[in-house]
């Protein structure tokens, strides 16, 4: 008779333990990474991993993503249709801000001359001028593909400074200042300069 309580009480115990184990959640991940994501653009945005297909939801402030893809293969869209652009910046080993932007690239021409004669450099070496254009002037291209790109400004009078800028995903990456003339150029190589 004890061998058969004690033969309950050790199926019983058994059951209790096994049914405790079952109903506990998983709490180790299995992802290669992890991301933290600040998103400070007061946008509702989403994250899309491009190999998955998965959805991500960025809230405002802080949001970590535990994936076995690379930040690079995610997309950020807009949940409400925009003309903006949203992109990652890296902050930290595995930090990223997602920040905004109109243009994948934009050249911009200032100084304190008043006039200036621009001219772009394609990625093939080619030139092309805009005669006497009025200071500030800027262009931009809102879907980029040439890869290396460059621009020239040269001031028209004597007096005066001319200033060229290149931002990509609005970002400066380049920038130039001279009393004559100024030149900036940058290699873009698939997003990266």
């Amino acid at each position: 008779m004890k061998n058969i309580q004690f033969l309950s009480f050790y199926l019983l115990l058994t059951i209790s333990t096994l049914s405790v184990l079952s109903g506990c959640k998983k709490n180790q991940d299995d992802s290669l990474y992890h991301f933290s994501i600040t998103n400070s653009t007061g946008q509702s945005l989403n994250a899309v991993d491009s190999q998955t297909g998965k959805i991500y939801k960025l809230g405002t402030g802080s949001t970590t993503i535990s994936s076995n893809q690379l930040i690079s293969n995610f997309t950020i869209v807009a949940v409400e249709p925009t003309a903006i652009k949203y992109t990652f910046e890296q902050m930290g080993e595995h930090d990223y801000n997602v920040y905004g932007y109109d243009n994948d690239i934009e050249y911009r021409f200032a100084g304190s001359a008043v006039e200036a004669k621009i001219s772009y450099i394609s990625n093939i070496g080619e030139k092309a001028y805009a005669n006497r254009v009025v200071l500030p002037h800027w262009v931009a291209y809102k879907d980029f593909t040439t890869k290396n790109c460059g621009m020239e400004t040269e001031n028209l009078q004597e007096l005066g400074t001319v200033t060229v800028e290149i931002f990509f995903k609005g970002k400066l990456i380049k920038q130039a200042s001279a009393p004559q003339r100024a030149a900036a150029s940058a290699n873009i190589n698939g997003g990266a300069f």
